[in-house]
């Protein structure tokens, strides 16, 4: 059978050396405590996922040795056009590397450490997946019903290095939206809650919890503005930390007390 987790599971961790986790079809959530934190090559862990998730989708755990990816997200045609401006803006030449076609655009692989994720910050539409993020890899299915699939195969197109350029960019601007978050006057802008939900799938593994009740604290103003509800904002929220590896039982509390801190002092 070619559609099981296994055998989708069977050329990324054999051949790649990328560790892997179940992923479900329909909400891209992680089958497995943990997320992608708990992404694995080991083949005994893989034939029990596929015993308990046969018709999972698979995702690779990026920023994760022995792989250490590094993906960007270009969703839509609006990303495409501005990550061309960016490459230009940088003055470097896009180096040739492994591509997946997705549903609304493409993915591109590269390898580094110490990236930092990132939603928006690149240009609109464009997410960076590093340490703590996960991409969803082909023969994965969209629940729109598209399939994933390789442009360039990573055995034959290696991901090169991350541009130098772009993560030194990064890294500078990613605490921008806390220090913007601190100033709390009414004519704020209310805070994107894209951007608060990548930094809960992007917080390292014992500032999940923290990460998460201070994304609540903020995303309270959005709900504030009426840009969200209260119930669509602890959905935004509660995804996030599922992808992130938190325990159910302890997202809600910690997401309600964020929320009714923020309302109560933003």
């Amino acid at each position: 059978m070619d559609d099981t987790f296994a055998y989708k599971a069977a050329y990324y961790i054999e051949t790649l050396k990328w560790p892997v986790f179940p992923q479900n079809p329909a909400t891209k959530a992680p089958c497995v405590k943990g997320g992608c934190h708990a992404a694995t090559l080991n083949p005994e862990v893989i034939a029990e996922w596929d015993r308990l998730y046969p018709g999972a989708n698979i995702a690779v755990a990026c920023g994760k040795s022995p792989s250490n990816l590094v993906v960007i997200d270009l969703d839509g045609p609006e990303a495409a056009a501005a990550w061309e401006r960016k490459v230009k803006e940088h003055l470097f030449t896009e180096p040739n590397c492994p591509v997946v076609l997705t549903a609304r655009g493409r993915h591109l692989y590269f390898t580094g450490t110490g990236v930092k994720n990132s939603c928006g910050q690149l240009g609109k539409c464009i997410d960076v997946k590093s340490e703590g993020g996960a991409a969803t890899l082909p023969p994965s299915v969209h629940g729109t019903g598209i399939v994933y699939e390789w442009v360039d195969r990573p055995d034959v197109v290696r991901p090169p290095p991350f541009p130098p350029a772009l993560a030194a960019f990064l890294n500078r601007h990613n605490d921008d939206w806390k220090l913007k978050y601190k100033i709390t006057h009414p004519s704020d802008r209310p805070p994107s809650m894209d951007r608060l939900a990548s930094m809960v799938i992007g917080a390292s593994e014992g500032q999940r919890n923290h990460t998460l009740n201070r994304a609540a604290f903020i995303a309270s103003k959005a709900v504030r503005a009426g840009t969200v509800t209260m119930r669509e904002a602890e959905s935004i929220l509660t995804q996030a930390a599922i992808q992130a590896g938190l325990l159910r039982h302890e997202i809600q509390r910690t997401i309600m007390s964020g929320l009714r801190g923020g309302a109560k002092k933003l």
